[in-house]
């Protein structure tokens, strides 16, 4: 949708996760809606503490930021409100998801996904180096999650192997994920002319260290420093204060040195994928878009595939949700978003992954059209027309940007039977319900779904409502939230099985 007012008009009219993550002022104290545990990092300015959703009784990673403490400094302000607006936005399998972004009087709350497996940085101090293979499987999704933010205006400015978190702890699990947008910001066209030093030391691109406009480039320099780092277990740039490694980065030469005997056994696929990144003169450094298609990176393994019955699986779900009203769409993609878990979602991410055949990281009509007819198969009895594709697309591409992202796609494929039980209904409602009374009002819907900058259609209330509260009393019960929600997904459930079941001949989907 190319028109901005009836794009803007289209969202108004919709729910979807974008709209309970979009940064909110908070009512009420922050104890209200979180409890704090356990502190997982600290900064400057703030901490990252082990929280949990007091009603939805989600567990989650919460960063805090003392405002008094950046007030002071118009350039931590304007970082600050960066990295929120970045983070409104991003949406990819190897970036940490967002729940909610909220502000009271005195502090901001980043309410991200709690990703268990600790640090890239300390499992390199443990292991002192990785595997070719290994190094090759992590900085793959690396430059995935670069190349989705290149593409969609984001410079990270920060990459480094701390700001790099593992899913699990389990040794042989490398799944990998971007955090920490603090230095975050948004750009256009190829040249933005940033002149802020910012970033780690030992990551920092040489036009950083010689306060020359730079651009998105400077992440593909980070990466490259990460890349070389996991191959030797030593960084390429010595020193042991900020002003040694600068001079060391501005002294190094034109060519890297892989000279050490550690770097015998590694291909020159590596040693060429690292040159790319690591060239010094930022016109010449290699693109993400460049490094996503690098021979080193296609020559890693895929030893994961999904079988047909997952397959099969996935498309059902994507077609079912065609059928889903705001209301249940909304409740369904609030739920994927925030109760499934990196176990739950690893078939989907792998499903995205192989969809994304361009890898920018979101999917587009082709990619959604041909990705699907993959997954279907010739077992399938069902096929869409155009018009039906077309439909598909406009039933899952809830910002109506014209292409499918992350949490759109899983809020779609994701097993609508298994994650929408009572339980997580249960939970999904006393978020919902915020004064605690056992019913939901259309104020307490607007404070999940709206924020200041973004309010929808008063139409959408009336109908949501005409929709869930049977009984007439402008209140939405647990009773008829379940009902509205279980109801649909048994009579999908049954039909699937129809589906699965019905050796005939196939129909077609308009």
């Amino acid at each position: 949708m190319n028109d901005p007012t009836r794009r803007q008009e289209a969202i108004q009219r919709l729910l979807s996760f974008k709209d309970v993550k979009g940064f909110k002022k908070l009512d009420g104290d922050i104890h209200q809606h979180y409890r704090f545990f356990r502190q997982l990092g600290k900064g400057s300015f703030g901490e990252v503490l082990l929280g949990e959703h007091v009603r939805g009784r989600v567990q989650c990673a919460i960063k805090v930021i003392r405002k008094k403490g950046i007030e002071k400094h118009q350039i931590l302000v304007n970082l600050m409100h960066n990295e929120l607006k970045v983070l409104e936005e991003a949406s990819h399998p190897n970036i940490m998801r967002i729940f909610e972004l909220l502000e009271d009087a005195e502090r901001y709350y980043i309410v991200s996904e709690y990703i268990r497996g600790g640090e890239l940085y300390q499992r390199i101090v443990n292991l002192k180096s990785f595997t070719e293979q290994k190094a090759a499987e992590i900085v793959s999704q690396l430059v995935l999650a670069v190349n989705y933010m290149h593409q969609n205006d984001i410079m990270h400015r920060d990459i480094k192997a701390e700001n790099i978190l593992l899913e699990s702890k389990d040794p042989e699990d490398l799944r990998v994920k971007i955090t920490d947008f603090g230095f975050a910001c948004f750009f256009k066209g190829e040249r933005q002319n940033k002149n802020e030093v910012l970033g780690s030391p030992l990551y920092m691109a040489p036009e950083i260290i010689a306060n020359q406009p730079y651009d998105a480039k400077v992440d593909i320099w980070s990466l490259g420093v990460v890349t070389y780092i996991l191959l030797s277990g030593r960084p390429p740039f010595k020193g042991k204060s900020r002003a040694e490694i600068f001079e060391s980065i501005k002294a190094s030469g034109e060519s890297i040195d892989f000279s050490g005997s550690w770097w015998g056994p590694i291909s020159k696929d590596a040693k060429d994928f690292i040159s790319k990144a690591l060239e010094k003169d930022p016109k010449k450094r290699a693109s993400a878009g460049e490094l996503v298609n690098h021979q080193w990176l296609a020559n890693i393994e895929q030893d994961q595939s999904l079988t047909k019955r997952t397959q099969l699986e996935i498309a059902e779900s994507l077609q079912e949700f065609r059928s889903f009203s705001i209301f249940q769409s909304g409740v369904l993609s609030f739920i994927a978003n925030t109760k499934a878990s990196a176990y739950d979602l690893e078939q989907l991410k792998l499903s995205f992954l192989q969809m994304d055949v361009n890898k920018d990281g979101r999917l587009s009509f082709e990619e959604v059209k041909s990705g699907v007819d993959k997954l279907a198969g010739s077992n399938i009895s069902f096929r869409y027309s155009k018009t039906g594709y077309l439909s598909l697309m406009h039933s899952i591409d809830k910002d109506r940007n014209g292409f499918v992202d992350y949490q759109e796609f899983i809020s779609a494929a994701i097993s609508k039977a298994s994650l929408a039980n009572r339980e997580n209904l249960a939970s999904a409602f006393r978020t919902f319900d915020r004064d605690q009374s056992g019913l939901i009002s259309v104020e307490e819907l607007k404070c999940v779904f709206e924020s200041a900058e973004s309010k929808k259609d008063a139409g959408l209330w009336v109908e949501i409502m005409r929709e869930v509260d049977k009984n007439g009393d402008n209140m939405i019960s647990f009773e008829e939230f379940a009902e509205v929600m279980q109801n649909k997904i048994i009579a999908q459930s049954h039909v699937s099985t129809r589906t699965q079941t019905n050796g005939g001949s196939p129909r077609v989907i308009y």
